[in-house]
Order: structure tokens, then sequence, then C-alpha cells
């Protein structure tokens, strides 16, 4: 068995060299590897390769959150950058305005460069994973904050609507001498057509919940401007916009 294992071990390391292709980069100092690792477009990943003193540089060139970004996928909130830079320090990477670099000598280039091509691939499906990441993140502060206030809730309740469909709702906060019960949706991302979602589910459900029921929305403003057309829509329909950096304004209204 173990003998097996070395081989197909062997086989790995013989097709990582196999695969790997390197070029000289006319009137440059770099020198450009070809990875066999794919990126999410199906492409090999490249890396860029220099001498600096008895040591070697290593970068991605800029590549990976230049791909991102064209693709729509920005890392310049609070939390993405956290995120990210948490994915670069498991690989010892440097993020130095958009470049993925490390340092390598000649005891550790192997080591290195690996870390570099893994913290590559790791950022780049951030990509996949960040509406949801950053979606479920801007739940679980809109919790910390209700804890943090005292503010009884119920969270993730699935409600059925006149139209027979079921619609999922954050939390919602009980009933109390001072205020009906409050049901809360959550807009990561405040858009038309996310509004146009959160007021169907509230005219489709707020009839078989309790009488004079009202609507609450949260919209998470660390990313984007929410644009005044967005609030005014949802406060015509009776969905009561708060906007995430103005919480504090509405603490007395949820807490009662």
């Amino acid at each position: 068995m173990i003998d097996e294992i070395a081989d197909l071990v062997q086989a790995l390391s013989q097709w990582l060299k196999d695969k790997t292709i390197i070029k000289d980069i006319p009137e440059s100092e770099w020198i450009e590897i070809t990875t066999p690792y794919l990126d999410r477009h199906n492409d090999q990943l490249q890396i860029l390769i220099r001498k600096s003193g008895a040591n070697f540089e290593l970068t991605d060139g800029g590549y990976i959150l230049a791909d991102l970004e064209l693709s729509g996928c920005s890392f310049e909130s609070k939390k993405r950058q956290a995120l990210l830079q948490s994915t670069l320090n498991a690989f010892g990477v440097r993020n130095e305005t958009g470049v993925f670099s490390v340092m390598a000598t000649k005891g550790n280039f192997p080591l290195k460069k690996h870390c570099l091509v893994q913290a590559m691939l790791s950022v780049n499906d951030l990509f996949i994973a960040a509406a949801p990441t950053v979606a479920s993140l801007f739940s679980e502060d809109v919790k910390r904050w209700l804890d943090e206030n005292d503010i009884r809730y119920t969270k993730n309740l699935n409600l059925q609507g006149k139209s027979g469909l079921t619609h999922h709702f954050e939390f919602i906060i009980p009933h109390s001498r001072q205020q009906p019960e409050r049901v809360i949706q959550l807009m990561n991302r405040p858009n038309r057509q996310g509004a146009i979602g959160a007021i169907f589910r509230w005219i489709d459900t707020k009839d078989s919940r309790e009488q004079n029921v009202q609507g609450v929305t949260f919209l998470n403003d660390e990313e984007t401007k929410v644009k005044s057309s967005l609030v005014t829509t949802l406060a015509q329909y009776n969905l009561t916009p708060i906007i995430w950096s103005k919480r504090a304004d509405y603490l007395t209204y949820l807490k009662a």
C-alpha cells in the first residue's frame, strides 16, 4: 500500500513539473511561470518571479483582484477587506496595492511558490462565495446588534402567504403593550430588484399575521450608498426602512 501511495505522489510531482511552463519576458527582469492550476475561467494561473538580491520575489502581478473587480466583486468594504486579509495571512502572502507577493530563498522557494498559488486560488474562490458570505455576515451583524441592545426576537421564520408561497423572514419581534409584531427582512444589497422582492413577501404574508403587524427592512449601506428613492418606495408600502448606519435612530422603536 505504501509503495502505491508513493508512486501516486511521484506521479503528481511529475505532472506538476511537466505542466509548468517557464518563459522569459523580453526586456524585463521578470520570469513568467504558467502553472497547471486553473482559475474560475479555466485559465492556467500565472505568476511572475524576479531576482531580488540573494532572494526571489514572486507575485501574481495584480491579476486576481483586477479580474474579480472586473467581474463586479469589489473588496472595498471593511468586511471584504478583512476576509481577504485573513485569507492571505493564512498563506503568508502580502497584498501591496492589489498585488499579491511573497519573498523566497533558494531553500524555501518551492514552499513559497506553493503558498502564493494557493492564496491566488483561495481568493479567486471568494468571487463565488462573496455574495452569500457577506449576506451571512450582515445577518450576524444584525443579530449581534439586537442581542447587545436586549431586543427580543425570533430568528429565521418561514411564513406562508396568500399566494401559497412560503417566504423566509430573518427576524420577528413579538408584539408588546407598546408596539405590534414587527416582521424584519434584510437587504444586503439594496437595489430595486431586492425592494420588489421584499414588498411582495410583505404584502403576501402580512394578512396572515396579527392585526396591525408592521414590516421592517434593514438596508446594508456598508458597501453601497442606499438610494433615497429606494427608501421612499419601501416606506410607501409600510415597510419601515432602517439604513444600517442609522440603526441607532430606531432603537427605541425596536425595543418597545
